[in-house]
């Protein structure tokens, strides 16, 4: 009988534990898809500092000031709810309005601005600014995730990179707006070689940002194939053009009117770990402010989703 309880106990012993193993296996996979997914922002916001000749045109002709498209830009980007935040263009005006804004407050924040001037010269720079647009802006990365090691790189426009620590898993987060301009082509091939060179060692890196150059430009070579895109690798037949909008309200009244449109800002991936599920477009329809359809950025934004 003692020989009989024996393998019955040994028995059960061993359909618990195959039981518990099945069971631990099923609760793992069943975090792994319960686990958020990560999502992750990159938006060219235009600069929004008013000046004396933006003042002129809203007496004058009620064209917006800068300044109005502030606070619906916060708005869309509240709303997308976002883990990780790239921007460009921004201005201490709207870095100052985020700052406070209690919706923000989860957010940690890197910076490529200069710091803010003091005293005499305080006054002096507000005064320059009004009078002749000259303002600072930059780079900027908001993360609901702890932020470190910061660092930024002088390469025409700033390059802002930080980790980001998500459980984990350190992600190298880096923010670029590469120099606009047609002619420019073999500058913002060099600054490619040199961003990659900064970040292409990391397991996991994340670039985003105004790129500058559409999908048949030369600087495409420039791309390491180790990083997917990740809206060419979900969309590959979607242009996703994000610069102009169609009738882009920002683009006629503050920048040069161009008849080309491209896809300029992305969302450049390269991990092991991570796996995008989703991306598109934000921004790509005006605001109303009583009686204006006002764009908020003269570019869309783009937003992606990546499975961990």
């Amino acid at each position: 009988m003692r020989i009989v309880h024996c393998l019955c106990l040994c028995a059960g012993l061993m359909l618990l534990d195959s039981s518990a193993v099945a069971a631990a296996a099923t609760g793992t996979d069943t975090d792994l898809d319960q686990h958020p997914p990560l999502r992750v922002l990159t938006y060219n916001v235009l600069h929004h500092t008013d000046t004396f000749i933006d003042d002129l045109k809203w007496l004058f002709a009620g064209t917006p000031r800068p300044s109005a498209r502030i606070a619906p830009t916060l708005d869309l980007l509240a709303g997308q709810n976002a883990d990780v935040i790239a921007l460009q263009e921004v201005t201490p005006v709207l870095l100052g309005a985020i700052a406070g804004d209690t919706r923000w407050q989860a957010y940690q924040v890197a910076s490529s601005l200069p710091p803010v001037a003091r005293g005499w010269r305080h006054q002096l720079t507000i005064a320059a600014r009004y009078l002749f647009g000259l303002q600072p802006w930059g780079q900027v990365i908001l993360s609901k995730w702890p932020l470190s090691g910061v660092r930024t790189y002088p390469m025409g426009r700033p390059l802002l990179v930080a980790d980001v620590t998500v459980d984990d898993l350190t992600l190298t987060v880096a923010t670029c707006h590469l120099d606009s301009f047609p002619e420019q082509r073999q500058t913002r091939i060099r600054q490619l070689r040199e961003i990659f060179g900064r970040i292409g060692a990391a397991r996991h890196a994340l670039l985003l940002g105004d790129f500058n150059f559409g999908d048949d430009a030369p600087e495409q070579a420039a791309l390491p194939r180790a990083f997917t895109d990740i809206w060419r690798a979900l969309n590959p037949d979607d242009p996703g053009y994000t610069f102009p909008s169609d009738a882009n309200q920002a683009t006629e009244t503050m920048t040069a009117s161009t008849d080309t449109r491209e896809r300029l800002d992305r969302i450049l991936l390269r991990s092991d770990r991570l796996t995008p599920i989703g991306v598109e477009r934000i921004g790509d329809q005006p605001v109303s402010q009583g009686d204006t359809r006002l764009y908020l950025s003269d570019h869309n934004g783009v937003v992606a989703e990546l499975r961990y």
